[in-house]
């Protein structure tokens, strides 16, 4: 997260962990100047949720698909993923 967090000039201006009783099952939450990104595990479903929500301005969805290059290649693993367009 801090990678693409350095990788896209996305400001942190606080981390929160939370590790859940049974060990396995996390959430990290970023909260960013331009909003928040952040990750829910399920290990019992061998699932990783993801959500980056930003209220930057892109002209394509080019940064987001580089940001998913950068994941998948960390994770090595298939994603499933949806790019909500947003009305400001």
């Amino acid at each position: 997260m801090e990678y693409v967090c350095e990788e896209h000039q996305y400001e942190i201006l606080h981390k929160s962990y939370y590790k859940f009783d049974d060990k396995q099952a996390f959430t990290i939450l970023f909260l960013l100047g331009e909003s928040h990104f952040s990750v829910h595990t399920y290990p019992e479903k061998q699932t990783i949720a993801l959500d980056l929500y930003t209220c930057r301005e892109y002209e394509d969805y080019n940064e987001y698909y580089h940001i998913l290059d950068l994941l998948k290649t960390y994770f090595r693993c298939k994603i499933v993923y949806r790019i909500i367009e947003r009305e400001f």
